[in-house]
């Protein structure tokens, strides 16, 4: 994952990166104290992050920066994902099972392919 951000502009401009390399940016709201955050990150990356391509950023809520974003996205509980496009957020998920996310994952973002002898 990138470095945890923490104002809108940094979002939008990596959403923007993200989606011309024709993939949606996974923004993870999360705190050090969360006993499930770590976790979800981890599951989060080693299962969607290489199912779809997408980009895993997080907005760590340690940071007292943050309060634009949690506003923002009206963040409530951790963890906290939202699945963004280039232009905008098209998906939260309030501590969601990774099932919930593979589901919502396999709506909106594009699925890797694997090409192999089988295929």
């Amino acid at each position: 994952m990138p470095g945890a951000f923490t104002s809108a502009k940094e979002v939008q401009d990596a959403a923007k990166v993200a989606w011309a390399e024709g993939k949606h940016l996974l923004l993870v709201f999360g705190a050090p104290w969360c006993p499930n955050c770590a976790p979800f990150k981890r599951e989060l990356a080693d299962t969607i992050g290489r199912e779809f391509q997408v980009v895993c950023a997080e907005v760590d809520l340690e940071d007292g920066a943050t309060e634009e974003l949690v506003k923002e996205h009206a963040v409530t509980r951790l963890p906290t994902l939202v699945i963004l496009n280039g232009e905008e957020a098209l998906c939260k998920l309030v501590a969601p099972p990774m099932a919930e996310v593979r589901t919502a994952a396999r709506s909106i973002c594009t699925p890797n392919l694997a090409l192999d002898e089988d295929f």
